[in-house]
Parts: structure tokens; C-alpha cells; sequence
């Protein structure tokens, strides 16, 4: 079963002659049997995606920006040999305990609790985010409700004060 994450991508490649290209495409669900890429420029919808050009024999790297996604897909450039490939990612994220629990009879109820939490969980990185996919921004009025959501969750309250915090440092009006 696919499950969202947030992380860095870590990828290690051998076998490689040199100048060989692998992109790495980003999505967060499928449709069917192929992942639901979107195309760059329409609407809002953004499509998140690295690049790794090969040096010779193995290259190991790590992307720096955290991207929140389910499902990658590598495309191959200028391949004349077969590669062996490792790809994991390092997650990131808040350290919640999630202290809270819930469960009743009803597995429906059961289920969208789970998801709540997981989704609670992957909005908050250094600060609460409206979403892990994109722009990964700390929006007052979602960070509002996530942090009630904490509270639920997990009763920790240092996120949204340091949320307080960078909100009040803002020299804006």
C-alpha cells in the first residue's frame, strides 16, 4: 500500500560509464497502474522533480530539499549499460510523541483517524506547512487548526510557539 512521505531522496548508482542522466519524478498518487504526474505550468499544480548526472563507476548523493510525495519514478537518460540503483529517502518531520489516542467500533472512524494523524504529522516540519507537496509555507490560519489538532494528537505546544514566534518577528505590517 503506498504511503506519503517527506524526506530527502537518497540515491546511490553503480556501474555507470559517465554522463549518464537519471530524473527523478515526484507524485502523490496514482492513476491506476501509472503515477499521476502533473504538467508543469497548469494551473497551481506544480511537478516536482531532480536531476542526477552520473559520474563514472558510483555516485552517491542527496538531494537537499525535502519534497512530500508516494510515489517516484526514474527515467533514464543516455543509458548504454544496466546500473544498479538504491533509492531511500531520509525523512524529516517534527518529533511528536502522538500521546493521543482514539478507537471505537467503527473501522471507518478507526481509519480516518490514522489518516488524520499521518496527515498531522507530515504538515509539520519546522513549522506547520499547508502542505508538504509544494511551497511547504507556514500559512497562520492552517497553522491555527493544526496546532488544535496537536493538541489532540499529542498535547505538544512547542510548534506553535515557535510559529508565534515567527510570526511576531515579521517586519510587514
Amino acid at each position: 500500500m503506498a504511503h506519503y512521505v517527506v524526506g530527502n531522496l537518497l540515491v546511490t548508482v553503480e556501474g555507470a560509464e559517465g554522463g549518464e542522466i537519471l530524473d527523478f519524478q515526484f507524485a502523490e498518487r496514482m492513476n491506476g497502474s501509472r503515477p499521476a504526474l502533473h504538467e508543469p505550468g497548469r494551473g497551481s499544480m506544480s511537478a516536482m522533480a531532480n536531476r542526477l548526472i552520473l559520474g563514472t563507476g558510483r555516485t552517491t548523493h542527496e538531494f537537499f530539499h525535502p519534497l512530500g510525495f508516494t510515489v517516484v519514478t526514474v527515467v533514464g537518460r543516455g543509458l548504454t549499460t544496466a546500473l544498479r540503483l538504491e533509492v531511500s529517502v531520509r525523512n524529516v518531520g517534527y518529533p511528536f510523541t502522538m500521546g493521543g489516542a482514539f478507537e471505537c467500533s467503527d473501522d471507518t472512524l478507526n481509519r480516518i483517524h490514522a489518516v488524520c494523524r499521518h496527515t498531522q504529522q507530515i504538515c509539520s516540519l519546522d513549522a506547520y506547512v499547508d502542505t508538504p507537496w509544494r511551497e511547504q509555507a507556514q500559512w497562520w490560519g492552517d497553522a491555527r487548526v493544526q496546532a488544535k489538532n496537536t493538541f489532540y494528537l499529542d498535547g505538544d505546544a512547542r510548534l506553535l510557539a515557535r510559529g508565534i514566534q515567527s510570526l511576531a518577528g515579521q517586519t510587514t505590517p
